[in-house]
């Protein structure tokens, strides 16, 4: 896919000019011929990630105080049981596993 900017000059109402843009896509390299000329793009977002602010208030220690030692995963991942800085989301994520 390719992404092209299309910029507007815009007055606001105090005689402020700001600029916007606007994407314009389009298919690079289409690996099955070129497309149809009615075909339409419609670009996806990533679905946002609710609730990371919530784990985020869980403390590791409680986190790691709830793994089962005798879990078999644990043995994947048995870098996690060290001490990791607070905004270590993906470490303690881990954690929660091991």
């Amino acid at each position: 896919m390719k992404i092209t900017w299309t910029e507007t000059l815009l007055t606001l109402g105090d005689v402020t000019v700001v600029s916007l843009r606007a994407p314009d896509y389009a298919l690079a390299d289409p690996a099955y011929g070129a497309p149809a000329a009615d075909l339409l793009l419609s670009p996806r977002l990533a679905p946002q990630m609710i609730g990371l602010g919530l784990l985020e208030a869980i403390p590791a220690a409680n986190i790691l105080a709830l793994a089962d030692p005798d879990e078999p995963m644990a043995m994947a991942y048995p870098v996690v049981r060290r001490s990791f800085p607070r905004s270590s989301l993906a470490c303690r994520c881990l954690a929660a596993l091991a």
